[in-house]
């Protein structure tokens, strides 16, 4: 058997094994999976955990993980046992328990921890590998086609694991999962899929044979052949007979379908069993005798516990953990969920609702997820039926606990079921409280399209609503709009939006005419600070000036208010300043005043960073630079995400590029590959850009091909969140990976900002003609100014002047600046130009002490053209 192999990988390698096992409902699944388990040696000591994933279960963030928790730490879950965990695997006590609020916040239980999607993701990878590090482990995760989209990442990023350890991660689920993940477990060397096929009509009916020896073998293959090979579906026609106690090989007896073949058996059950297989049909998958004795209240005791002896007799239902029963096969839930008209499914979601509500009222934020999807059930159904279903809640109190379950979800980085959440709150919500409802979506969104969208949706239904606003209502337009001009500016979204450049100015101006209107001086600060960060129209040095002392009354007023985020809005507003001025000493202290600030979110204190390595960068400061980095590489604490440190990852890699420093790019490139790995559609990836698109320089240096292709496949994909550059980026790609200018689409003229910065430069390490246009294209933005850029275009001057002395004076800037790759590839150039084989020898050093492959050919083939 294949998965006994592969536990015997697991265990004898001490390294992690995904099996992903796919099959239509019925085939065999869980059966496998059962037989694999019966016969594990109790000597190897695996311990099994199993996740199960609800038919509903896309509407919550990480529901299943619930069980699984509990089954890892074998019994209730508690901060205190948790963290017991990590501190058995010599944890300090504050790592052991800010890593167990982050595995908390997944189950809705808020801690004291500031949580992080990465993070949170980072506490559950290592849970697992310090579990399976001392007993060897199989995680199962049931129906995962179900799952939704964060615990989805959640698997796949835990599929991930680095640590030496037996450990089998087991995954079932329908074909249906490859439609939701077409690349599930692609490129992984430790995955296996198993994909089950029916049964032959032999072993169909050698499978019937073993169970019953009393049917006719007319019944028997008439059974194999209707089964399809589907063990499920024979099982229960023979099942289907023996309950009507008739053995007649009439074909007429047995139903064409396993769903047909489900109903002729519940359709044998008595009316008691029938009403309690119906509410365990809408809780989904494990229920308690506790939620039947509220939601059937009709029933006797006595009465609801007979009617279970029933199911379970009939194994239709199984006893589970907690006290709880559940489907035996899940089909039998489907199929009963089926059999209830709309108005009774509104009744019971109703029911159920109130039900966990009641039951779980002290711990209400772990059942919040649950409870407002059976609200949202009832309410949606209820307005779908011809004759509308009388609720006996109010529509308001399903949209509290939607609101309430986005909360949890964002708190948990699950930020597609809080949008989801949100979305699904609108959609039953009056027009009142669309304003409300949109700002809160843009809110639970990280920087993106969509919240651009949501705060516009609702500002247009705030205008609609607001005919003459009154100083309270000025001040909600006011804010929706600094919310939506932040995202535009600070947040780089003008450049993803089609319109975005265009809309900031009529935007600007009447958040502030709403601003004064209201009269409120915290929200006119924030609204001031906008003007900082516009990019488009330029505006000009003196009017960047101007708006200095404004940022530093907004820190003091800021500061005096204790109000972190907005005290490291107002420094990074001053450090945008600053540096648009290149005024690079006064921004380097503006970002590492930033930085210092208490409790700030690690995507704040993350781009602080990225603005006090940009600083050392523009002073040239490198040494400093690099020493920083090492250092905050050096501070992370277990189990803590890199993402936040990627920007300025991104920038020392550029630097140690320029530099030749290529032995810290290979010091960092673990944990750039880490930060790629864990970010998966993560957009906050695109701030590394610049960092990913040199390390496919670097890899193109190199000629490694397959590190060719992988960065330049998330480069692309990375760029895609450009809708102002994508085109240009993705060709500019191209033209790279190919190392052929003619892979260009566009005009060169057509190029501008950093596209022709980057296209500037490919010409002028080839000794490529351009246009003069391309090199003026490459001051369109504040970067085109800055002092790298002058010096590449005074080099591009000269060769369009064909200047060999002006050409080999900027070279000797370049290598003055330390920017010698450049002006070792330029001397490739400048040798080829005027013939002097000297500045050859002289790049030779440069690009052989750094294995630069790609422009050692190139230096060698101009070599050997020149006399």
């Amino acid at each position: 058997m294949q998965l006994a192999l592969l536990q015997a990988r697991a265990l004898e390698e001490e390294r992690p094994q995904l099996v992903s096992i796919i099959a239509p409902a019925g085939t065999g699944k869980t059966r496998l999976l059962e037989e694999f388990l019966a016969r594990l040696d109790s000597d190897d000591g695996f311990q099994v955990s199993t996740a199960r994933c609800l038919p509903y279960g896309q509407t919550l963030a990480y529901w299943p993980l619930r069980g699984l928790l509990s089954q890892l730490i074998d019994g209730d879950i508690t901060r205190e046992r948790v963290a017991h965990v990590f501190l058995n695997a010599i944890y300090a006590r504050q790592d052991a328990e800010r890593l167990a609020d982050l595995i908390l916040a997944t189950l809705g239980i808020e801690g004291e921890t500031t949580t992080d999607r990465e993070n949170i993701f980072s506490a559950w990878r290592l849970l697992i590998e310090v579990l399976a590090q001392q007993a060897p482990r199989i995680l199962i995760f049931e129906d995962l086609h179900w799952a939704s989209e964060s615990l989805f990442d959640l698997v796949e990023y835990i599929t991930h694991l680095r640590t030496q350890a037996p450990l089998m991660l087991i995954a079932l689920s329908r074909p249906e999962l490859l439609d939701r993940r077409p690349n599930w477990g692609g490129g992984q060397q430790n995955f296996t899929s198993l994909a089950l096929q029916p049964l032959s009509p032999r072993y169909t009916q050698e499978l019937i044979s073993r169970l019953t020896q009393d049917l006719p073998q007319a019944v028997r293959t008439r059974i194999a052949e209707r089964s399809g090979g589907n063990p499920f579906f024979a099982l229960e026609l023979l099942r289907g007979l023996q309950e009507r106690s008739n053995t007649s090989d009439s074909s007429e007896q047995l139903p064409d379908t396993v769903h047909a073949a489900v109903q002729t058996r519940l359709d044998q059950l008595s009316r008691p069993e029938r009403d309690v297989l119906q509410v365990a049909s809408v809780a989904g998958r494990a229920f308690s005798m506790t939620m039947l004795a509220e939601v059937l209240s009709e029933y006797s005791l006595s009465s609801l516990q007979q009617a279970l002896d029933g199911l379970l007799e009939r194994d239709i239902l199984a006893p589970s953990e907690s006290h709880t029963y559940a489907f035996r096969h899940i089909l039998f839930r489907d199929v009963s969920y089926g059999t209830l008209a709309r108005t009774q499914r509104v009744r019971l979601h109703e029911k159920l609702a109130v039900s966990l509500e009641n039951i779980n009222a002290t711990h209400l934020d772990e059942y919040t997820e649950l409870i407002a999807y059976h609200y949202h059930e009832a309410v949606t159904l209820s307005r779908q039926s011809a004759v509308r279903t009388q609720l006996h809640i109010d529509t308001t109190r399903a949209i509290d606990f939607l609101r309430r379950a986005a909360r949890l979800a964002s708190h948990a980085g699950a930020y597609t079921e809080a949008q989801n959440n949100i979305q699904s709150a609108i959609a039953i919500a009056s027009e009142k409280d669309l304003v409300e409802l949109h700002e809160a979506l843009g809110d639970s969104l990280y920087w993106s399209r969509t919240t651009i969208e949501a705060y516009h949706k609702a500002f247009t239904y705030w205008e609609k609503q607001n005919p003459s606003p009154d100083a309270a209502q000025s001040l909600i337009g006011a804010r929706i709009l600094r919310k939506l001009l932040i995202h535009y500016t600070r947040g780089g979204q003008w450049e993803r939006i089609e319109s975005g450049a265009q809309e900031i100015q009529p935007l600007l101006k009447r958040a502030q005419q709403l601003v004064e209107a209201s009269g409120n001086d915290y929200e006119r600060w924030r609204v001031q600070l906008v003007q900082c960060f516009i990019q488009i129209p330029e505006p000009t040095d003196d009017e960047r000036r101007a708006l200095l002392p404004l940022t530093l009354d907004a820190v003091a007023y800021f500061e005096q208010l204790g109000d972190t985020t907005a005290l490291s809005e107002a420094l990074d507003a001053r450090t945008a300043l600053y540096m648009r001025l290149y005024d690079y000493s006064p921004m380097l202290e503006t970002a590492l005043r930033r930085y210092a600030i208490p409790n700030l979110s690690a995507t704040e204190r993350g781009d602080a960073l990225q603005m006090i390595a940009l600083a050392y960068q523009f002073l040239h400061k490198y040494e400093e630079l690099f020493d920083l980095m090492r250092h905050e590489l050096k501070q992370i604490r277990p189990g803590q995400s890199l993402i936040p440190f990627g920007a300025s990852l991104s920038q020392v890699v550029n630097s140690a590029f320029t530099r030749g420093n290529w032995s810290l790019i290979e010091e960092l490139y673990p944990q750039m590959e880490e930060i790629r790995e864990q970010s998966g559609n993560n957009l906050s990836t695109f701030s590394m850009f610049d960092g990913y698109l040199t390390l496919t320089r670097w890899a193109l240096a190199r000629e490694d091909q397959p590190l060719i292709d992988a960065m330049g496949s998330f480069v692309r994909r990375a760029s895609n969140e450009l809708f102002n550059m994508r085109e240009q980026l993705q060709n500019m790609i191209d033209v790279y990976q190919s190392d052929d200018i003619t892979a260009s689409k566009f005009d060169l003229t057509e190029y501008s900002g950093g596209t022709a910065r980057g296209m500037l430069l490919f010409c002028m390490e080839h000794n490529l003609s351009f246009p003069p246009k391309l090199v003026e294209n490459t001051q369109t933005d504040s970067f085109g100014r800055s002092t790298i850029n002058q010096m590449s275009v005074g080099m591009a001057e000269a060769m369009l002047n064909n200047d060999s002395d002006e050409l080999e004076s900027h070279i000797d800037q370049l290598e003055e600046m330390q920017a010698v790759v450049h002006a070792a590839r330029m001397r490739i150039v400048l040798a080829e130009r005027n013939g002097d084989r000297s500045h050859l020898e002289r790049a030779r050093l440069i690009l052989e002490g750094i294995q630069d492959r790609q422009f050692l050919r190139r230096l060698n083939d101009v070599a050997e053209r020149l006399p």
